[in-house]
């Protein structure tokens, strides 16, 4: 139940953020292009409301959590660990990437969502290196080239390490 909880406290709180972002575009746009004084300064008032605490909230509560981006076969592994992390009451979420060219068309939006990813890799960090320079999301890796799969608790350290930081 706490894990259901924490799972849409996170998705609310990232919504939420978003939300409060476009607002401020809005109201910012609106006060740029207004010729007139008095919307103006209801934009300005408006945009004292819900740039500190709405924007704050949502941001904290979100950047309290990561993602866990894999492909190939690293699922069993990043299932297993995402899923002993969250019974922990931890959030984290897990996608997992069917194919890598073209990248699904809604990624940028998911990782833009967290402010931590975690990327587990079978080699070198190709994955890492293309969603950076994709998407311009920092992500951190999780590389092993020794020839033997991962295991959950590999990644589930790493997770917890990435999380506490």
């Amino acid at each position: 139940m706490a894990r259901r909880f924490a799972l849409v406290v996170h998705i609310a709180s990232a919504g939420g953020w978003f939300g409060v972002d476009v607002a401020m575009a809005v109201v910012i746009a609106t006060a740029a292009f207004t010729p007139d004084l008095a919307t103006r300064a209801a934009c300005l008032q408006v945009l004292e409301l819900i740039t500190v605490w709405p924007l704050l909230g949502c941001g904290l509560v979100c950047l309290l959590s990561g993602l866990v981006l894999g492909w190939g076969s690293t699922w069993g592994p990043i299932s297993e660990a995402v899923r002993r992390v969250r019974a922990a009451d931890r959030p984290v979420a897990h996608a997992h990437l069917v194919h890598i060219n073209p990248f699904a068309p809604n990624l940028g939006e998911v990782l833009a969502a967290y402010p931590k990813v975690l990327v587990p890799e079978m080699n070198m960090g190709q994955l890492s290196r293309l969603v950076r320079a994709e998407f311009l999301t920092p992500t951190t890796s999780l590389n092993k080239v020794q020839g033997l799969p991962f295991s959950a608790t590999e990644i589930e350290n790493k997770i917890l390490e990435m999380l506490d930081a």
